[in-house]
């Protein structure tokens, strides 16, 4: 089970046709109208050096928005990474659908194949990243007789 910030993390930074095709896969149909149409923008990614340091401004990147409203009255926004529209309407249509009873398919649909494939690619950079680690020893020089 996903909580709210989880699914949208997930939803966010997923790839937009990987979110494209489970939408249109799940032939999910659903009553909504437009609070915010999708729109572009740019936000500024901090960083920290080390992971432990203080955080800097990295760099920019662009973001879409989106907010929708399902008929039952339940409100959803939507923000993806890049730069698009669809990606960012799904997302919106998830997050309102997931707030009513039609969690279970929208997790079962949605949430959990990009689960799975957020999960495969943070192991394949972690093999990745374990085949450049190097391991330094220290050699007994004999200096010590």
């Amino acid at each position: 089970m996903y909580d709210r910030k989880a699914w949208l993390s997930l939803m966010a930074t997923c790839d937009k046709e990987r979110i494209s095709s489970l939408w249109q896969d799940s032939q999910i149909n659903v009553d909504f109208g437009l609070i915010r149409d999708a729109e572009v923008g740019a936000v500024m990614v901090k960083a920290r050096q080390g992971s432990t340091g203080d955080a800097f401004h990295f760099s920019e990147m662009s973001l879409t928005r989106c907010s929708v409203r399902l008929a039952s009255g339940e409100i959803g926004h939507g923000y993806h990474q890049g730069r698009s529209k669809q990606a960012a309407k799904i997302v919106a249509l998830c997050d309102a659908l997931a707030q009513t009873e039609a969690y279970s398919e929208i997790e079962k649909k949605i949430f959990n194949p990009l689960n799975e494939a957020r999960q495969k690619r943070r192991e394949t950079l972690r093999k990745k990243a374990a085949a450049t680690k190097v391991d330094f020893f220290t050699l007994v020089r004999g200096e010590d007789k």
